[in-house]
């Protein structure tokens, strides 16, 4: 037998994961649906900041740019694309708005869209859009806008999409805003969007008597496993769990001459890093452990004789 040398072993097995195939969808919104288009309650609105007029049945165009702001929701966003369908979760990959010019705008202008915070779309939204324009919050009892006026603290504005508005009647603009549609899924609050730009322009609303030039949005998605991954090297536990789920864990039996030492890895959920079976709190990410073993040491004693006090292993 050999005198003890300083190790520690690391059993390992290989296995193969594969990754489900995943397939992409496309969705398109718009009032009053048409070929291709999903059938949604669009509100829309302008806000004049520095007057608090009526912009009564205006069904031609909205104005954003100097003292005014747009704003445009879909009602009903969640129900008609869920956050999650069958036990998986919505995944959105892209997210595009398509605003269609009226005639105010070039195309040296710049058009940003931000993802509102204040709740401005009311109980009655839909049956009316575009029919008021409001600034303060007693025009409504659902809109409490800060400090009774429309301000940068109703929407992100640190966090908006900003593309080159359009130059021709009727031409279409599209402003990618994915960021804002996944935050909106991630918060699961959908408050609409903000539309701003640095000069006057305007845009068809969506109760415009054409309704291929109504605001779309179109969403590009797909729903998968939900949860995180949980990899357990030389042990059970492996699996996709929730947030501050617990898992058992426990390692594979040792090779001959040697037992289990201590878990390594992405520690911070094992409740016990030295026991073989304990418990793993799954964090907010995925997460990896290793089960390690070392060898076992014998005491050698010699009877009439020399070499006993010594250890040695298998």
């Amino acid at each position: 037998m050999a005198k003890k040398t300083a190790v520690r072993h690391v059993q390992t097995s290989v296995c193969e994961l594969l990754e489900p195939r995943l397939f992409l969808s496309t969705t398109l919104f718009r009032e009053g649906g048409g070929a291709g288009y999903v059938n949604a309650t669009f509100d829309d609105a302008e806000i004049a900041s520095a007057t608090d007029t009526t912009k009564g049945t205006d069904t031609l165009s909205i104005t954003a740019g100097g003292t005014k702001y747009g704003l445009l929701g879909v009602n009903d966003l969640f129900s008609l694309l869920p956050k999650t369908a069958n036990g998986q979760l919505l995944n959105v990959s892209q997210a595009k708005l398509h605003l269609f010019r009226y005639n105010t705008g070039t195309s040296s202008n710049t058009i940003s869209v931000f993802r509102a915070t204040t709740d401005w779309m009311t109980d009655v939204a839909g049956a009316s859009e575009s029919d008021v324009t409001f600034q303060h919050s007693d025009k409504s009892a659902d809109v409490h806008w800060a400090s009774g006026n429309f301000s940068s603290s109703d929407y992100d504005s640190a966090n908006g999409a900003t593309t080159n508005f359009v130059s021709n009647y009727n031409q279409e603009v599209v402003i990618d805003i994915t960021s804002l549609v996944q935050t909106m899924y991630q918060n699961e609050v959908n408050d609409g969007f903000v539309i701003y730009a640095n000069s006057t322009i305007n845009f068809r609303p969506s109760e415009n008597g054409s309704s291929s030039l109504r605001p779309s949005l179109e969403i590009t998605y797909e729903y998968v496993a939900s949860g995180y991954s949980l990899t357990v090297n030389s042990g059970t536990g492996d699996g996709t769990y929730d947030e501050d789920e617990e898992v058992n864990i426990a390692a594979d039996a040792p090779a001959t001459g040697m037992h289990f030492d201590v878990w390594t890895g992405d520690t911070s959920g094992v409740a016990n890093v030295y026991a073989s079976s304990t418990t793993f709190t799954m964090p907010a990410e995925d997460a990896e452990i290793t089960a390690t073993y070392d060898w076992t040491d014998y005491s050698l004693s010699v009877a009439s004789g020399t070499g006993d006090g010594s250890t040695y292993h298998y």
